[in-house]
């Protein structure tokens, strides 16, 4: 199959989403920086994150938050944001 930037994919079906979730065993960041510009109209991300790392090539969560800091984005710390021994998933949201 085919990959695509999910900028990409929303533009050529004409898509404008107010919120992500991301799901994607350890390569959320990776998702995040195929957004490009999708990230300046997203208003919540909601993405699962990993720490440490549990296979190579995988980014722990605090160059997630990295990442969604510099781009405007808070952490949101309550529900429905969690953490489970090396896996989370976080809530960010634009103020």
């Amino acid at each position: 199959y085919p990959q695509w930037r999910l900028e990409t994919w929303c533009r050529e079906y004409d898509v404008q989403p107010d919120a992500l979730i991301i799901d994607a065993e350890g390569a959320g960041l990776d998702v995040l920086e195929g957004c490009g510009g999708l990230l300046d109209a997203v208003k919540l991300v909601y993405c699962e994150v990993q720490h440490p790392p549990m296979q190579p090539g995988m980014r722990p969560a605090e160059m997630v938050d990295q990442f969604m800091l510099a781009r405007g984005f808070t952490k949101h710390a309550g529900k429905p944001s969690y953490s489970v021994g090396v896996q989370s998933n976080y809530t960010y949201v634009r103020p």
